[in-house]
């Protein structure tokens, strides 16, 4: 009985029933963790994604940033309205 080839989906679906989302959540596990121990022994090579993926993240974080920095300032004209009131 010979093995189903894994470039062969039908096939590989029918021995092997597990969701290719799953698969997927599986290999995105996989690269996390092979990057945070390549971190924690200072390794020079990391496992990579696609160029899309690194921009959807730089995006990500950018945005995060920016909402942080509006948040910050946010706070900062409420202290000097505050300090504002206190003082007139």
């Amino acid at each position: 009985m010979g093995h189903p080839a894994a470039l062969d989906s039908k096939a590989f679906t029918e021995k092997n029933p597990i969701p290719f989302s799953e698969i997927k959540a599986l290999i995105g596990n996989g690269l996390r963790i092979v990057n945070y121990y390549s971190d924690l022994f200072s390794a020079t090579h990391h496992t990579s994604l696609e160029a899309k993926d690194y921009k959807y993240l730089l995006d990500a974080v950018r945005r995060d940033l920016e909402a942080r920095e509006t948040h910050v300032q946010g706070q900062i004209a409420a202290a000097r309205a505050s300090a504002g009131k206190a003082a007139g």
